[in-house]
């Protein structure tokens, strides 16, 4: 009776490991929609709203990282809209989005994606 009782108490905790498991690989899930909120440049932060008032002009930009490893990013600067199309890959918490042969780095932190463009960061917001 004590063998069956161990047995028991085994296959609980290895269900138990493998279901927390699971949820914690779930809370950093990275395919989704993401919102340009804010820019960061020589070390200061300012928001997409205030940059877009200082500028006088809307700036709408998103990101769509599909569940199939490809991007649809749309940019709205100056009035005029644009999608770049592209895929990504994810190493640990480094982000790559590959567009026609050329690779631009970010990293992601289970809610939100920094790029980095020449020293100019766009944080995006998971939506």
């Amino acid at each position: 009776m004590k063998i069956n009782m161990k047995k028991r108490a085994f296959t609980f905790l290895m269900i138990l490991v493998m279901v927390i498991g699971l949820v914690a690989c779930g809370s950093k899930t990275i395919a989704g929609n993401y919102k340009l909120t804010e820019i960061e440049s020589y070390g200061e932060k300012m928001s997409v709203e205030d940059l877009a008032s200082l500028l006088g002009m809307d700036i709408d930009m998103t990101l769509n990282l599909k569940s199939d490893k490809s991007f649809v990013w749309d940019t709205g600067f100056w009035g005029e809209d644009e999608s770049i199309i592209g895929s990504w890959q994810i190493e640990g918490d480094s982000l790559i989005l590959i567009v026609e042969g050329e690779e631009l780095s970010g990293t992601f932190d289970g809610k939100s994606i920094n790029m980095d463009f020449e020293g100019e960061i766009f944080i995006f917001e998971k939506q």
